[in-house]
């Protein structure tokens, strides 16, 4: 039996205030008022696809009851995550290029993302890869009979295969497997409430938020 909700992503999951002062209610918690199912929230601004597949993966092994449904929001592809010592051996995600002055601290990791994104990045790569990282963790959740949810953000999301967002449980958005693309043409971000000296963020607003709760909520009630 289901009696616990699941979310792993970046600030797009996590986020439920704006410093622009928008007002919005989280889809997250628009789904606990549909479903009635609680939830907990693994999710951090950030977060690279490699974080985010490293959270699933870990919660998996500790999860013990599969009374769980895991909902995982995938971020943009040219994003990076590993482990690093520099971290006291913990996971790190790299999506920043500018260093804030009260960073640092972040300085040598900036730098390292700055030069990988120069000389390393590949866009025909980095889909490969996500696509790779995907598979895995979505066969080893199956494995686990633990059930899942998956939708992305990046706008090369509808690259791959009708097989591949089968069997990997991925939500289409009317024509498009790109959350990011269906926010921009439906005006679903903060930044297309005005002018962007006042709105400058591009996560959901509010009627974003309860866009996605909605997609999600049929889903979720599949199960």
């Amino acid at each position: 039996m289901i009696n616990k909700l699941q979310f792993f992503g970046c600030s797009f999951t996590e986020v439920e205030t704006s410093l622009t002062g928008h007002e919005f209610e989280s889809y997250r918690n628009l789904i606990t008022k549909n479903t009635g199912i609680p939830h907990i929230s693994h999710a951090v601004t950030g977060k690279s696809n490699q974080h985010i597949i490293n959270d699933v993966y870990l919660a998996s092994k500790k999860d013990l009851n599969n009374d769980s449904i895991y909902v995982i929001q995938y971020t943009f592809f040219n994003r990076l995550g590993m482990y690093s010592d520099m971290v006291e051996d913990r996971f790190i995600s790299m999506c920043r290029t500018e260093l804030n002055e009260n960073d640092i601290d972040d300085k040598p990791i900036i730098e390292f993302y700055k030069q990988w994104l120069k000389y390393f990045y590949s866009r025909k790569t980095s889909v490969l890869e996500f696509e790779k990282q995907v598979d895995f963790i979505s066969n080893w959740l199956h494995y686990r009979n633990i059930p899942f949810i998956s939708f992305g953000y990046d706008f090369d999301m509808n690259l791959f295969s009708k097989s591949f967002y089968n069997r990997n449980n991925f939500i289409q958005f009317e024509d498009t497997y790109s959350l990011y693309q269906k926010m921009v043409e439906k005006k679903l971000r903060i930044t297309d409430l005005g002018p962007i000296e006042k709105f400058n963020d591009n996560h959901l607003n509010k009627e974003g938020h309860q866009y996605l709760a909605t997609y999600l909520t049929t889903k979720i009630n599949t199960y």
